[in-house]
């Protein structure tokens, strides 16, 4: 089983700290974003990681480079965007096993047995693809995934409207995936992968399989969003301060539960509540619900 991470998106909601890093490259804790995505596919048992690559791509690579171990990695670069199938197919054309793809700005680890259960069934032909769902009390404000007795996917947003099949369950998408090689030769060269893809299959017939899994998940994608996860961290520490890295500088400032990365820097007297520092970084005004970054300080509401 190969895996994919997909980190080309603008992060368009996280502006403006998408203007300094891409998304998946965005500090979480001490970690960049996709390192929880890095560690699901390892934890599955992923021989190789490719990753796509576009907005600020020249910054995915060394961020993502050390976060997979000794397994090979390949970055594909889009010199304009191609969407989740042209993506995959992009970077994964001709492979000739199943391929686990995952979001580089989900914080999300599945349980990876089910992973690596579903990639063999893949592998014999037993379906096309496999879908990891979760269960949420408005499934059809995420566009719900429908769902027969045999755990067969039926319908997802609704398409395709004519499918077969009665659905004992409705769930949403936390957007991880796999695909069979024949799936990945059968994508678009753009666009996305529900859309172009998934929703055809469904319509011809084709059998794509749910995965459930209940584990906490949280997409990072909106400011507020991204805030919450970083203080949950901070929160957490045995450190009323937070989470300090042992590089950082903070003598002589005052912190309630932030994030204060590597040799970041925060000045004497400055008070600091619910902020992040980010690596490298320099504080030195007092502030609230903030995000420090290496070019700006950024309030969040």
């Amino acid at each position: 089983m190969r895996g994919m991470l997909l980190a080309a998106g603008l992060g368009t909601r996280l502006r403006p700290l998408t203007d300094e890093r891409p998304k998946p490259v965005v500090p979480l804790g001490f970690e960049p974003l996709a390192a929880r995505a890095v560690a699901t596919l390892r934890a599955a048992g992923v021989r190789r990681i490719d990753a796509n690559a576009h907005h600020l791509a020249h910054a995915i690579e060394p961020a993502i480079a050390p976060l997979v171990g000794d397994l090979p990695l390949s970055v594909h670069i889009e010199m304009r965007l191609l969407g989740t199938a042209g993506g995959l197919r992009n970077a994964l054309h001709g492979a000739d096993e199943p391929v686990l793809v995952v979001n580089g700005d989900v914080d999300f680890a599945p349980d990876p047995e089910p992973l690596r259960a579903a990639a063999e069934r893949l592998a014999r032909g037993e379906a096309l693809a496999a879908m990891v769902l979760r269960g949420h009390p408005e499934p059809d404000r995420l566009g719900a995934v429908e769902t027969d007795a045999e755990g067969r996917v039926v319908r997802i947003a609704g398409a395709p409207s004519h499918a077969a099949g009665d659905v004992v369950a409705r769930r949403v998408f936390t957007g991880a995936y796999l695909l069979s090689a024949e799936a990945i030769d059968r994508l678009p060269a753009e666009g996305c992968v529900v859309r172009q893809a998934l929703w055809g299959w469904l319509a011809e017939g084709e059998r794509v399989v749910a995965l459930v899994d209940d584990s906490p998940w949280a997409d990072l994608g909106t400011l507020p969003e991204y805030l919450h996860a970083n203080l949950a961290r901070a929160a957490a520490s045995a450190d009323p301060r937070g989470l300090v890295h042992p590089s950082a500088t903070v003598a002589g400032a005052t912190l309630h539960r932030c994030i204060v990365g590597r040799e970041a820097h925060v000045a004497p007297g400055t008070i600091l509540r619910d902020c992040i520092v980010w690596d490298g970084a320099s504080a030195a005004v007092s502030a609230d619900r903030t995000v420090f970054t290496r070019a700006r300080a950024v309030p969040i509401a």
